[in-house]
């Protein structure tokens, strides 16, 4: 019999292990991790993808303090890759909201400042736009009428080499669009 070791992420940073039998003449019974995935309801509400925008800029800037002068704010058309559920996934132009931020000293404040502030304000994270790796990180944070992807970028360095020290900084890109399938024009 092979076991088959399934991992699904609860929440950011947390996990939580699955293990189903698999195998000729093993039946699984379905579970509630066969069920598409669909994120927690975020509770941070604003009536419309405008003002939504208009509240990410807000706690973004009080995310940033005294470093939010460095932040360059826009708003475009752009195409956004949407995940729908497992493979299903469709690409599209939409209006956004896109921040571009860099700095290169380490008491400034990066994405897991912003990252914080907008989960107290209620915006949830939608795993299935989650990659991590040794120079950034990419994620999704949900208000009900908008979805914020976050791309934070910064020097990982060489793992094998330990006697490395990457330089401080990170470079921020923030896309703002509304939510998939209702919100968008």
């Amino acid at each position: 019999m092979v076991v088959a070791f399934l991992l699904s992420l609860a929440d950011r940073g947390a996990s939580q292990g699955v293990i189903r039998p698999t195998g000729p003449g093993v039946t699984a019974a379905p579970s509630a991790s066969d069920a598409p995935y669909q994120p927690a309801e975020p509770t941070a509400h604003y009536g419309s993808y405008p003002v939504a925008c208009d509240s990410l800029r807000a706690l973004v800037r009080r995310a940033l303090g005294r470093w939010s002068h460095l932040a360059g704010w826009r708003r475009t058309r752009e195409p956004f890759r949407f995940v729908l559920n497992e493979g299903a996934d469709t690409t599209i132009a939409v209006p956004c909201l896109r921040m571009s931020y860099a700095h290169h000293d380490s008491t400034a404040p990066g994405y897991d400042e912003i990252e914080g502030r907008l989960r107290q304000a209620g915006w949830t994270i939608d795993d299935r736009y989650d990659a991590d790796g040794t120079d950034g990180t990419v994620f999704v944070l949900l208000c009900r009428e908008a979805m914020v992807e976050i791309d934070a970028r910064w020097e990982g360095g060489d793992d094998s080499d330990t006697t490395y020290v990457p330089p401080p900084g990170q470079s921020l890109t923030l896309r703002c669009v509304p939510r998939f399938p209702r919100h968008v024009p």
